[in-house]
């Protein structure tokens, strides 16, 4: 299975959007089965921008009606004003509202009642593959850091061994905003506040994806996850 991981379009703000799209489509135009696209977070660059929301899921829909699965959970700036300020609980049912739609059908592994953008872990299924988003702005984190909270991550352990216990040998992609590796002072404001937790859980699965970093490289191995960085003391 191929997957196309994207982050941090920041619409509204940064350029490229259509371009990025075109070029997805474009490149896997002649594939009979589309790579799945997980969308790790910032989508607009303000939580504030319902006109650009709006804009965004019309770009978007070219992609799910090309047959591409999307995935998707929320960065700060899609929750916060600015990525910094404002109410996550209340504005990711904004969120939700112009970006739901998105989601693939018939594939919740929690049923198609949880198959909307308000409460995670989310899980989708294809096969043997099990994607599962999280919100890592769940945890009321101050500013721009991000936290999961302490039953965000007792549902995710929880799903992990039911699938691990119903399912030989799955591959499980995990994907959510704030990167949860290590920062230096400089980034301290863009960390997730409990990232040891989360990494302890998470420890033997097969992909793990974040945003949040705004990096302009492109990967063409996917570096499994291993262990905690040694530079990663607090």
């Amino acid at each position: 299975m191929k997957i196309v991981h994207i982050s941090d379009l920041h619409y509204g703000e940064f350029s490229g959007t259509d371009n990025l799209i075109n070029h997805i489509i474009t490149h896997y135009k002649d594939e009979v089965v589309k790579p799945k696209i997980v969308l790790s977070g910032d989508l607009v660059d303000s939580s504030l921008g319902k006109k650009d929301m709006g804009e965004l899921k019309i770009k978007l829909t070219k992609l799910t009606n090309h047959n591409f699965d999307l995935m998707i959970c929320p960065g700060n700036h899609d929750l916060k004003r600015e990525g910094a300020t404002g109410n996550p609980k209340k504005n990711i049912k904004v969120f939700n509202k112009y970006f739901k739609d998105l989601l693939p059908k018939g594939v919740n592994y929690k049923g198609e009642d949880d198959n909307d953008l308000l409460d995670y872990p989310i899980i989708h299924q294809f096969n043997d593959h099990f994607f599962i988003g999280l919100n890592s702005l769940e945890g009321r984190p101050l500013f721009t850091r991000g936290k999961l909270g302490r039953n965000q991550l007792k549902e995710l352990k929880n799903d992990l061994g039911r699938i691990r216990k119903e399912h030989d040998n799955p591959k499980i992609i995990v994907y959510l905003h704030n990167n949860p590796f290590s920062f230096s002072y400089k980034y301290n404001w863009l960390k997730l506040v409990d990232r040891k937790d989360f990494r302890k859980i998470v420890k033997n699965i097969n992909v793990l994806l974040s945003g949040h970093w705004h990096s302009n490289k492109r990967y063409k191995d996917c570096l499994l996850y291993t262990s905690p960085s040694p530079r990663d003391r607090g």
